[in-house]
């Protein structure tokens, strides 16, 4: 294990202003601050690394993928965006592989994971701060939600469900509960209810209810099985207690609406009925031109078709099909297929690592469905650690088939 020196604190702790601030400073520019942290960062990394820079398949599959965005201008009605898309991409992997040197020597990421979770803590302490104690109570108690302000208030409460989940990871990990998490999470909790975010606390629920039911497992299936039925009875329980409070009111309401959409009867409330709108014009625009599309980061154009309102289509998925085509689709997950093919050859170890990986990248997976991230920061940020996971993971086989190796010439 490497001795941690004081350049070493220092990274992580860039690291964590870093993740805060693309949250933080998402809405109001920022990108001196970013590049003030990043420079920063680069001259501590070259003097740790001794002026080398680590290229992987993490940079190698994102490049590929931002270099088609730029492509896709050459067909385009409006080419300065889709070049603008690509650029941003290569700058966010550029500023990433920074990170990448400098964690990739790294025996595991439970610094990362901490690094994640505190700038969440960070985020939500300023949200309590920006909007003010009496402001978030009174929309728990009364009813509402926060609005958009420094960020959007549905990043904002996915990061505080981020670090709920990687909280209770943590502890679980460490065997021991930790009340200063406790006391941010509660916190974290508070700001997701009040925000009304439907994404939010279905990461929230879903990741904390895998985090324990992983650690719930024992090499007896019917063991297994027997725990995680009852753990899923109690978090079901608890789950349906906690929307009926008042202070989930809100986010209730809007899950109705959603379930009303999925299963076609009931009412459907104004935001579910937009985002089905947009995947359903995104969808026409896609059968038009299936294999290339019409030009990443052009969906604008088509969206007006909805109340006027020129945007992103709010989905993932049909924003890559609808801009790029299929061939869009399949660059970018082609990056989450190896991974989920890296993790999955690792399963049966028991890396308790590549399971809160696997976990994450299938939550993520699904919030992809009502959210674009294929420009977004901390999405490339979260997928370097599972890039750096797997590195870990092949670093473990090689040091076991050496071993292995001495033992039998002996």
């Amino acid at each position: 294990m490497r001795i941690k020196t004081n350049i070493d604190h220092i990274i992580w702790i860039l690291t964590v202003l870093l993740l805060a601030s693309f949250v933080i400073l998402e809405l109001n520019g920022g990108a001196a601050a970013l590049f003030a942290i990043s420079a920063v960062t680069l001259l501590l990394v070259m003097k740790k690394n001794h002026g080398k820079i680590k290229v992987d398949y993490y940079q190698i599959m994102v490049t590929i993928f931002a270099i088609y965005c730029c492509m896709t201008s050459l067909w385009a009605n409006n080419s300065g965006r889709s070049i603008e898309a690509g650029l941003a991409i290569i700058k966010i992997i550029i500023c990433l592989t920074v990170y990448y040197t400098y964690y990739c020597k790294e025996e595991s990421i439970d610094r990362l994971l901490n690094a994640v979770m505190w700038s969440g803590y960070i985020v939500v302490i300023y949200a309590w701060i920006f909007y003010g104690p009496s402001m978030v109570v009174e929309i728990l108690t009364g009813g509402g939600k926060l609005e958009n302000s420094f960020a959007n208030i549905n990043t904002t409460a996915m990061t505080a469900s981020t670090s709920i989940m990687l909280s209770f990871f943590l502890m679980f990990k460490e065997k021991k509960k930790r009340t200063v998490l406790i006391v941010f999470d509660i916190l974290s909790i508070m700001v997701v209810a009040a925000s009304g975010s439907r994404k939010a606390l279905v990461l929230a629920v879903i990741g904390v209810t895998a985090v324990i039911l992983i650690n719930n497992a024992s090499k007896s299936l019917i063991k297994t099985v027997v725990k995680w039925i009852g753990i899923g009875i109690v978090l079901l329980v608890s789950f349906r207690i906690l929307l009926s409070l008042p202070a989930f009111s809100m986010v209730n309401q809007r899950m109705e609406g959603l379930f009303a959409m999925i299963l076609g009867h009931g009412e459907v409330d104004h935001s579910s009925f937009l985002r089905q709108s947009y995947i359903r014009v995104g969808i026409e625009q896609f059968k038009k031109s299936p294999w290339l599309g019409f030009g990443m980061d052009n969906t604008y154009l088509i969206t007006s078709v909805v109340e006027g309102n020129r945007t992103y289509l709010h989905n993932n998925y049909v924003e890559l099909l609808a801009g790029g085509g299929v061939t869009a689709l399949l660059l970018f997950y082609s990056i989450y297929i190896y991974l989920l093919f890296e993790f999955l050859k690792d399963w049966k170890t028991g890396d308790i690592y590549s399971r809160l990986c696997i976990i994450w990248m299938g939550i993520l997976l699904i919030m992809h469905y009502g959210a674009v991230v294929y420009y977004d920061k901390t999405s490339y940020f979260y997928m370097m650690i599972f890039f750096l996971q797997t590195n870990i993971i092949k670093k473990h086989k090689e040091m076991e088939r050496m071993k292995n190796a001495c033992i039998r010439e002996g």
